[in-house]
């Protein structure tokens, strides 16, 4: 492997104070590490950047409103870890063999996010499902946070029936429900510790809160147009026909006065089930992953931990 996919203690430092540099602004710091980078560790400057530094490179031109520069060093990012991250038991006439190494099937995952800012930005809808299409169809996986803040910015482009169709495909059948029902059901600690466990890990495809509340949010928005738009009536009969689990989880919802739902949800009417939980409960619920700290979207997370993919590297 080259130095785009090398792990160790160097890629991962200097990526995150290039991340900590930029999330305070201050982009010169951050480019400056670049050119560090490279003369210390890449002598002529020729070679590609790692990937945890590319991901700050990106986030730092999407600071800057540079989005054809994003776009640029997205293409190199993508282009050369399909090359470096392929499979050596790949086999085009093997359909049981896949092109990228498991070791790298989610190392595009922070790239991915921010490249996902930058679609959404320029409201292309079409981009950003090309997007995901490219990524996918090159043998990577996308991981529950990016696939979350995809169906979360295709409700808010209005593309709902890219939305709900995504969440009732790949991420409603490992939902397990309301953690506000469980409780009142007394079932919280009644899920088996593996399955409580493997809802707290990124790769573990599930709807999330934030999501739920935007399709909740388009719901409400087709709902209310229904009686003036043929358009709208046939796609909530289609969605209800089509995501019944998203649909059954939108109409089970339950207020919970949250500032993330007033956030989202404004003056619309409400569509929980009941009224008037308690604070408590959400603070108890984030605990689970269902709070307003899984609110992908409205929270900038230049965290380093999700652009490593699968690089071994010391935390």
């Amino acid at each position: 492997r080259t130095q785009m996919l090398k792990g160790g203690s160097e890629p991962y430092h200097f990526g995150t104070m290039m991340f900590m540099f930029v999330e305070l602004k201050d982009i010169v710091r951050a480019k400056e590490l670049v050119d560090l980078y490279r003369s210390v560790f890449q002598g002529t400057g020729e070679e590609t950047l790692p990937v945890q530094m590319l991901n700050a490179v990106m986030l730092a031109e999407l600071r800057e409103g540079q989005f054809d520069l994003v776009k640029e060093t997205w293409k190199v990012l993508l282009d050369t870890v399909k090359v470096e991250a392929r499979s050596e038991d790949y086999d085009e006439e093997l359909p049981h063999t896949t092109p990228i190494s498991p070791r790298y099937r989610y190392v595009l995952s922070g790239g991915l996010k921010i490249m996902q800012e930058v679609f959404f930005i320029q409201n292309d809808a079409a981009g950003l499902a090309k997007l995901i299409r490219d990524v996918r169809d090159a043998g990577f996986e996308i991981d529950s946070k990016n696939l979350n803040y995809y169906v979360q910015l295709m409700s808010q482009l209005k593309e709902y029936r890219e939305a709900f169709k995504t969440c009732e495909e790949l991420l409603m059948p490992n939902w397990t429900g309301w953690y506000i029902a469980r409780v009142r059901e007394s079932l919280k600690h009644q899920l088996p510790l593996d399955l409580r466990r493997q809802g707290t890990s990124p790769r573990y495809l599930r709807p999330i809160a934030t999501t739920l509340y935007r399709l909740a949010q388009a719901y409400v928005e087709l709902d209310r147009l229904s009686p003036w738009s043929a358009d709208a009536r046939a796609l909530l009969h289609e969605l209800g026909d089509s995501c019944p689990q998203a649909i059954r989880a939108i109409q089970s919802m339950v207020r919970v006065h949250s500032s993330l739902e007033y956030e989202i949800f404004g003056d619309l009417d409400s569509p929980f089930a009941g009224e008037d939980e308690s604070e408590q409960v959400i603070q108890e619920r984030e605990g689970e992953g269902e709070g307003e700290g899984d609110g992908y979207p409205e929270e900038r997370r230049g965290a380093a931990e999700e652009q490593e993919g699968d690089i071994d590297a010391p935390r």
